[in-house]
Formats: C-alpha cells, sequence, structure tokens
C-alpha cells in the first residue's frame, strides 16, 4: 500500500499539472500584509514544492498559491525503494481525511521554482493571484552553513515572491527549533528583506506547528509581518487515538517504519 501510493504521488502531481479544468473563481477578495487575494482560499505549503501547479490551482479559481517548501538547491528529500526506482514514502488514511509523510523537502532549487513562477506569469497574467514562496534552510548543510543556505533562499525570493513564509518547524528533518535561534533568524530576514533591492514591501510569515504564546510573542517582537500553522504533527501516541481503526494497520506500520509527520482531520483538535 505504501510503496503504490509512493510511486504514484509523482505521476498524479505531473497528471494534475498538465490538466486543463476551468472553473469561474468564486469572487470573495480579502486582503492579507497589503497583499489582495481573489478569495480567500489557496492550498498549503508541501503541495506544490516546485511551482508545477501554479497554473492547476489558479484554472481551478484558487485565490492564490504557496509554493514549496523550497531549498536554495536541489535536495533528493528521504526515499524508499519501491517498484525498482527510489520514492519519496506517502501514504493516506482515507478513513481518517488524514494522510502520512516523511518526504523531508524534496525540492528542485529557488532557481527552478523561480523559472516555473516567471513561466506562469507570462502565460496566465494571473490577477490578484498572490504567490507565497515557504523556504527553509536545507537539512543536509552543516550548522554553520544553515543560516548562509536561508539567507540565499530568502534573497532570490524577495525578486519574484509576494509573500515570504519561513518553515520553522518541519518534523520530517533535523533543524534547530531553539527559542534565541528563531529570533537571531526573524531578525537576519527582516534585515535582508529591508536591504534588499526589491521595488515593493514582501511580508514575511512564519509557519510554525502549534499556536505555542511564547512562540507568537517572540515572532511578533521580532518583527514578524504574520503567522501560519500548522505543520504536520508527529505526537504518534495521541494521535492514534484520532485515527479510525480501519486506518491503524498502516498508521502503525509507517510510523514505526519512516516516522514522518502526520496531517489532515486528525491534527485537527491539537493545534
Amino acid at each position: 500500500f505504501v510503496r503504490l501510493y509512493s510511486a504514484t504521488r509523482s505521476w498524479f502531481l505531473d497528471t494534475l499539472s498538465s490538466s486543463n479544468l476551468r472553473v469561474e473563481a468564486p469572487c470573495k477578495p480579502t486582503e492579507l500584509c497589503g497583499v489582495r487575494f481573489r478569495n480567500d482560499l489557496i492550498n498549503a505549503a508541501g503541495m506544490d514544492k516546485d511551482g508545477e501547479l501554479l497554473k492547476f490551482n489558479y484554472l481551478i479559481g484558487a485565490g492564490g498559491a504557496v509554493v514549496g517548501t523550497v531549498l536554495y538547491r536541489k535536495n533528493e528529500g528521504n526515499r524508499i525503494r519501491a517498484y525498482g526506482e527510489d520514492y519519496n514514502p506517502w501514504a493516506p488514511l482515507p478513513h481518517s481525511y488524514s494522510a502520512l509523510n516523511p518526504l523531508g523537502l524534496p525540492s528542485k532549487g529557488i532557481a527552478n521554482l523561480e523559472c516555473n513562477v516567471s513561466e506562469f506569469r507570462y502565460m496566465c497574467d494571473p490577477k490578484e493571484f498572490p504567490i507565497v514562496v515557504n523556504i527553509m534552510e536545507h537539512p543536509l548543510d552543516p550548522e554553520n552553513k544553515k543560516e548562509r543556505g536561508l539567507i540565499y533562499c530568502l534573497e532570490r525570493a524577495l525578486d519574484f515572491a509576494d509573500i515570504i513564509e519561513i518553515n520553522v518547524s518541519c518534523p520530517n528533518v533535523d533543524h534547530s527549533e531553539s527559542i534565541s535561534d528563531l529570533e537571531r533568524k526573524v531578525r537576519l530576514a527582516r534585515s535582508t528583506r529591508d536591504n534588499s533591492q526589491s521595488k515593493k514591501y514582501i511580508p514575511i510569515l512564519y509557519k510554525i506547528a502549534k499556536l505555542n504564546p511564547l512562540l507568537i510573542e517572540i515572532l511578533t517582537q521580532s518583527g514578524a509581518d504574520g503567522i501560519s500553522f500548522s505543520n504536520s504533527q508527529t505526537g504518534y501516541k495521541d494521535l492514534r487515538e484520532r485515527i479510525n481503526p480501519l486506518d491503524r494497520k498502516i498508521f502503525d506500520y509507517y510510523t514505526e517504519r519512516f516516522k514522518g509527520g502526520v496531517t489532515g482531520e486528525a491534527i485537527k483538535e491539537i493545534v
């Protein structure tokens, strides 16, 4: 089951990206940090990691799109062997309206994403369809280079993003989550943005795993423009009670072998 879904995930996303479904976008304009959206429903980070579904999202009427998490250079992410090839493991929990993934931030890199965004805007000329670029430090870089990679990614994203979202809570890779590191990251990101050559103000949001009052206070005091939540969750003991009994066999297998985070309805009451 895991092999089947893992092996077909990329094929499924490629099929979506090449489809030409079109609906009339609902007219429910909204605004965030001075950026106007044609309506108030967009995808979350992780669905379209490299900007290959921008046209699809636009044609089906989304109000905007989040792309990423994107890294400054290519990353394969966590891989498993299935049907003679390597894939990023993923599995749905259909009876629980949830899913499991330890994808580990697969990314083709910020330069590739910039090309995809440019091509989309040229082809579709979207109106009131902001692109939020979700970024993070590279998980394979040594600690003394992680910050440098994040800032490079931020500098590139400032050239084409409408909003930037910095992921500070990915459960599928090793990264620092200390308070002092977070404060420094916020101030450094703000300084990079303020000293950039961008002709417009680009809001910077921070994606956190849970609504922790201390984190919210630190982020707001450090100059964050906003906060988004949540990320996938890994508290398996509590989460298992929220999983439909029909899904528990796959849940137990997956969390024992691959770890990774849970998303969907199962995490609704705990974030």
